[in-house]
């Protein structure tokens, strides 16, 4: 039976090493071994011992970092972004009852009459459309007016 493709796969396949870093590769490995003094590996590379040590030493942290097991999952969601979501949040919310506010506040002030409609913009009405417009018709019953806002629903206090 043949395996399924499920993702990426666990298995990594030997590196291929160019014929020009053969001898360096094999003298480094020998040295990790233990076979192989560092003054020898450096004397056979013709290289100076503290350079070919830092070629060793690069080596063996890469071995160590590809061998340390890493923490499984997704990383967690930084800080700043989780700070950054819960405000948005909070000012969306905050956005949406002001909105609220602000249409109630419209409604109120149509059913009294004194609503936008009317208005140039510089707080005096238009004198052409104050002649036109009809008076609106103002409850007697403060109640009423506050029924007619909530759309017909009753009133609580």
């Amino acid at each position: 039976m043949a395996r399924r493709d499920n993702g990426p796969q666990s298995y990594e396949p030997a590196p291929r090493i160019p014929k020009a870093m053969l001898e360096r590769f094999q003298t480094i490995q020998e040295v990790m071994s233990g076979q192989l003094s560092v003054s020898e590996g450096a004397r056979r590379l013709s290289m100076s011992r503290n350079h070919f040590q830092t070629l060793v030493h690069r080596a063996e942290r890469a071995m160590l970092e590809s061998v340390t097991p890493k923490p499984a999952g997704r990383p967690a969601t930084p800080a700043r972004e989780i700070e950054l979501r819960t405000a948005l949040s909070r000012l969306e919310k905050e956005n949406q009852q002001l909105k609220m506010r602000s249409e109630a506040v419209e409604r109120l002030l149509d059913l009294a009459g004194t609503g936008r409609a009317g208005r140039s913009g510089h707080g005096r009405p238009d004198r052409n459309l104050r002649k036109q417009r009809p008076q609106p018709m103002i409850p007697k019953n403060p109640t009423v007016a506050l029924r007619e806002l909530c759309g017909g629903r009753p009133v609580t206090r």
